[in-house]
């Protein structure tokens, strides 16, 4: 980051990785401590105000990044919004909806009664079917470049990652 004052590139720009779903983690990491090692605010302490913040800047910056880009279905979020796609106006994919109901109303079922047996087996058989959807979602970005399906999977994902950790909760309710 030797020129603190250029524009502020997208994520995968900044830590010099590929804009693609499956990216290399411990790449990912590297890149991230490179760029805290350079343009971390302590090493600016005694220049002037304006590179002080500027390096404050770039250092948030790495820190979203690298965030954004380590968990899966915010990085095919963020892959999404950068070719154009608009998740306002992204609609559910069919039938989701009643699906959303059908399972929310099986753990608030299993959650009252504390039932950990059946919790557990809607966590599981939902951990599976996250799983698959996490492999479509690889497909359409990195292999068909479908990014209108991958913003539909990224919302269900984001569905059953709020799922599942309620799930976690009763879980933990129930067996406390």
């Amino acid at each position: 980051m030797s020129n603190l004052g250029a524009a502020m590139p997208d994520y995968f720009s900044l830590l010099g990785l590929s804009p693609v779903f499956a990216i290399d983690a411990q790449a990912l990491d590297s890149a991230y401590h490179a760029i805290q090692r350079q343009v971390h605010p302590d090493k600016f302490t005694h220049r002037a105000g304006g590179e002080q913040r500027q390096a404050a800047q770039w250092a948030a910056l790495a820190n979203e990044a690298y965030r954004t880009l380590k968990q899966p279905v915010q990085r095919a979020r963020y892959l999404v919004e950068l070719r154009g796609v608009d998740f306002k106006n992204c609609p559910l994919p069919e039938g989701f909806l009643f699906t959303q109901l059908n399972l929310r109303e099986a753990v608030e079922k299993a959650r009252r009664g504390g039932n950990t047996e059946e919790l557990a087996a809607l966590k599981d058989s939902l951990q599976k079917e996250y799983a698959e959807l996490h492999t479509r979602l690889a497909g359409q970005l990195d292999g068909e470049q479908d990014y209108a399906h991958a913003a539909q999977t990224v919302l269900v994902l984001q569905f059953f990652d709020k799922l599942l950790a309620e799930l976690d909760d009763a879980l933990f309710e129930a067996e406390a």
